[in-house]
């Protein structure tokens, strides 16, 4: 029982698939996505499997997809932003405020002070 509980712990997912039009056999194909990090380089055939490239610099796909190309990176935070993690082939540049400032919609706003008697109650 163990055996069986441990090999299904590990077993393999298969990627997901999609659906492409082999125009040179006018067939309907189930070609498997590439995993996140990674392009479509070639659609699969009825012989052979989609092959996938990795990302170019600066660019990422985060998700298992079917598209031939990654996304550009965010090349620059907004204004009263650092960069707190770079982009890597599976994920975005991530931005976030300079210290004293907090995110509000889409705009870094300075902390203000409570007046005496109060204080934060929930962030």
């Amino acid at each position: 029982l163990f055996a069986i509980s441990f090999s299904w712990a590990f077993h393999e997912v298969p990627p997901p698939k999609y659906q492409h039009y082999d125009p040179l056999t006018s067939e309907l194909l189930l070609c498997d996505q590439c995993p996140p990090g990674t392009a479509v380089l070639t659609h699969c055939t009825a012989d052979t499997p989609t092959t996938c490239s990795p990302c170019p610099d600066r660019s990422f796909s985060e998700h298992w997809h079917w598209g031939d190309s990654c996304q550009y990176c965010t090349t620059v935070c907004k204004e009263r932003q650092l960069v707190s993690q770079e982009c890597n082939s599976t994920h975005d540049q991530l931005c976030e405020c300079i210290p004293g400032y907090h995110l509000v919609v889409e705009f870094c706003i300075k902390h203000t002070s409570c007046p005496p008697g109060l204080g934060v109650t929930a962030i």
